[in-house]
């Protein structure tokens, strides 16, 4: 069975584990590095939002 997940919780949790993955991620050309500063910088400000479509999508190819 399927839960409903509180969506602002998830988010954190999304949050955090970016802020983690973003900072052990190998930078091969600027154009990494920029974006991942990018997301580094919503992180900071409170404005990264998670995208619940696309997540839900991936959750369900793992599942399958």
């Amino acid at each position: 069975m399927i839960s409903r997940v509180n969506s602002s919780s998830y988010g954190t949790y999304e949050v955090a584990k970016k802020q983690r993955d973003s900072s052990s991620i190998t930078q091969s050309s600027q154009g990494d590095k920029s974006k991942i500063e990018e997301i580094k910088d919503k992180i900071d400000a409170g404005e990264y939002r998670v995208d619940l479509e696309a997540l839900s999508k991936k959750i369900a190819e793992h599942l399958v």
